[in-house]
């Protein structure tokens, strides 16, 4: 069994081109199923295959990718039981991030992270996914910087992208993208208050919806 390779540091080429790959996936203009090379990423992104091919094997290590020796990868399904999965993870991890972003946000960090809030709620009054997904990236980004654990952050980072692409790819039919907005708006309240209970809480019925969300999803595309 080969060990896992851990994640590139942020700001390199080959976290770079993690982060850009792994946002094609989650708004799937790399689709699910679709079988890909690092010589087509690179010339779609600009990469090169060097750093692509390790973002490809942090991809893997996310459940977004699957690597073939000699054959390139393939887009990983999107799966309702590891969703399900996902979400039981999440929410104790994101909780616990809440729980400390609410005991060491900054003025600063604050402040950022109302601003990026007012976006989302911006992009859900026009029903722009793209945009909100973009913003929810922000809003994510600056929590775990509140949280000051780099630890707890790419746990969290590390399960995001199965969760978010699932939100993403069944959004339009079954998603209420205002209510999101109002749970994730209700979360950084509470955290910019310093409020750790409340925080946590908002945390829980923030992930509580996502399981609701997918629950309909299933019954929904049953019934059709």
């Amino acid at each position: 069994m080969t060990e896992d390779k851990p994640i590139a540091r942020r700001g390199d080429a080959q976290e770079k081109a993690y982060e850009v790959l792994k946002e094609m996936i989650i708004v799937q203009e790399l689709r699910p199923n679709e079988l890909v090379s690092e010589k087509k990423l690179a010339d779609q992104t600009g990469f090169g295959r060097a750093s692509i091919r390790i973002a490809l094997q942090n991809l893997k290590n996310d459940g977004l990718v699957e690597i073939y020796a000699q054959r390139g990868c393939r887009i990983s399904e999107i799966d309702v039981v590891v969703q399900m999965k996902v979400l039981e993870v999440r929410a104790e991890l994101e909780r616990l991030m809440a729980v400390h972003a609410a005991h060491n946000i900054t003025d600063e960090v604050a402040a950022k992270l109302k601003g990026s809030m007012r976006l989302l709620a911006e992009a859900a009054h026009k029903g722009d996914a793209r945009q909100f997904m973009d913003n929810l990236r922000d809003v994510h980004e600056l929590m775990a910087a509140a949280s000051d654990n780099e630890i707890l952050s790419r746990s969290v980072n590390q399960i995001q992208g199965l969760s978010r692409r699932f939100w993403y790819a069944y959004h339009a039919r079954y998603a209420d993208m205002s209510l999101a907005a109002d749970l994730h708006a209700a979360r950084v309240d509470a955290i910019c208050r310093h409020d750790a209970p409340a925080a946590a809480k908002a945390s829980d019925d923030l992930v509580g919806y996502l399981a609701s969300f997918t629950e309909s999803v299933v019954s929904r595309r049953t019934q059709d």
